[in-house]
Parts: structure tokens; C-alpha cells; sequence
């Protein structure tokens, strides 16, 4: 068995060699059950997708295709923040335009009180 890819947690693992057997190649997540003993402290290079030896060149090809999908749904979720963070840029501003209408009207509604009560 030769390792194919070392995963970063239990579920991308899974996730992997799931992948890996839907295109017909026998893989198994070694470490899995390891990264609960570690604790607090963070556990790299334990949990790993391991293959035949006779299918490791196959498993590349499709370890990675799903490197580009990882990355290009990283850079998906980086352009979904910025949009959401320019949405809440663009409602700040339209809020505090709000509240600098209503501060301004309450401002002249009292010093209208205060001159009619001259």
C-alpha cells in the first residue's frame, strides 16, 4: 500500500477515498481513528489515504482533480466573503445615512419645543 495523500482531518480523508472508490480504485484511511488521542494539540500527517501499489499512478490523476477542486472552491468562498463583506459595507453606510436623517429631524423638533416655549 503507498500513501496517496495525507490529510489534514478524518473527513477530507473519507471524503478522498470515498472519491478514489467511486473510480474503481481500492483505497482505506489510515490514522483516522488516532487524531481523537492527540487532544488539543493539532494533528498533522497522521491521518493519510493510502492505495494498491498497482493503482497509485490512477489515484494521482484523481488526487488531483480534487486539489483543483479544493482550491477553486477556496477561491469561490474567498470572492462569496468579499461580496457579503461589501453587502454589510453598503447597509452600514445606508444605515447610518438613516440615522443621521432621523438625529437631524429629532434635533430641529426640540429646538423647535424649546423656541415655541419662549
Amino acid at each position: 500500500m503507498k500513501e496517496v495523500y495525507q490529510a489534514d482531518n478524518t473527513v477530507d480523508a473519507q471524503l478522498l477515498c470515498n472519491w478514489l472508490q467511486q473510480a474503481g480504485i481500492n483505497a482505506s484511511v489510515e490514522g483516522g481513528y488516532l487524531q481523537g488521542g492527540i487532544g488539543e494539540l493539532q494533528a498533522i500527517g497522521i491521518v493519510r489515504v493510502v492505495v494498491e501499489d498497482a493503482d497509485f499512478y490512477a489515484a494521482r490523476d484523481v488526487v488531483e482533480h480534487w486539489d483543483a477542486l479544493q482550491q477553486s472552491q477556496h477561491g469561490q468562498d474567498s470572492d462569496q466573503r468579499e461580496l457579503r463583506e461589501k453587502r454589510v459595507a453598503r447597509l452600514g453606510r445606508r444605515f447610518m445615512a438613516q440615522f443621521f436623517k432621523i438625529a437631524v429631524f429629532i434635533a430641529a423638533a426640540l429646538m423647535a419645543i424649546v423656541w415655541l416655549r419662549r
